[in-house]
């Protein structure tokens, strides 16, 4: 017999206990002229399913300060858009920091309706409970926000594979309207973080997107690129195309 799936067991604890929601992340999300990452963005989980990974359960089980209780409302920026380096800066996961131009909308002001304003006091309420606030670097937002997703479904769906792909796809227009949307990470995004955190099945998923994604016309920059370097699987698998490309080339001379 199968062991329950993690979250199956997350559902049922939070029936008992009225909270499922017990982890905040923080990640960058932003890339800015300066060469470093900006913008940090919450994300919210639950930690029993994220522990059926081996490296979250350490951070998460004590030991490390990532693993102390406190507030989900606790801040480790305290309101600064900090900014730091970043080793992986060609990470297409992470967006150009560019004024997206937003419509203007009427604000409903909460404190002038009692009842509405009640509600929604009552829901801050609920979330202000204690939980582990962990900020993550080396990785994106959207990266992480897939994994997370993963975990919970077992399903990832990926950007269309390419080092100019993703960049041209995902114009300041999309990115304006996407908020709410189904992440689609760059799958050599996800092969690298789910090889940082050892998550087999995702660097499987992920390699087979990179496999069938890659390209003839593809294979000089992402033989050469900062990714291919760190990842000898992806290298071996650009060079074999590389091979096959010169064969091509020659062919037509």
């Amino acid at each position: 017999m199968f062991p329950p799936h993690p979250l199956r067991c997350a559902l049922t604890d939070s029936v008992a206990s009225g909270v499922f929601v017990d982890t905040k992340f923080y990640l960058f999300s932003r890339r800015n002229s300066s060469g470093k990452v900006c913008r940090p963005r919450s994300l919210y989980a639950n930690s029993l399913t994220l522990k059926s990974v081996p490296y979250f359960d350490n951070l998460l089980s004590g030991g490390f300060a990532e693993g102390v209780t406190k507030s989900l409302d606790h801040d480790p920026f305290e309101g600064s858009d900090q900014e730091e380096d970043y080793d992986y800066l060609s990470d297409s996961d992470l967006e150009d920091d560019v004024e997206i131009s937003e419509p203007v909308a009427q604000i409903h002001d909460l404190a002038t309706d009692g009842q509405t304003s009640n509600v929604a006091g009552r829901f801050r309420n609920e979330l202000n409970h204690l939980g582990k606030v962990v900020v993550l670097r080396g990785v994106s937002y959207l990266t992480f926000q897939a994994i997370v997703m993963h975990l919970y479904t077992g399903e990832i769906d990926f950007a269309p594979f390419g080092s100019k792909a993703n960049r041209e796809l995902r114009t300041p227009e999309l990115l304006s309207t996407e908020e709410d949307t189904i992440p689609r990470p760059s799958p050599k995004s996800i092969y690298r973080a789910a090889d940082m955190y050892d998550i087999p099945k995702l660097k499987e998923l992920a390699y087979a997107a990179i496999k069938n994604g890659i390209k003839s016309c593809d294979v000089l920059e992402e033989t050469f690129s900062k990714f291919t370097s760190r990842v000898s699987i992806a290298f071996i698998e650009s060079a074999r195309y590389s091979r096959t490309a010169k064969r091509e080339i020659a062919i037509f001379r």
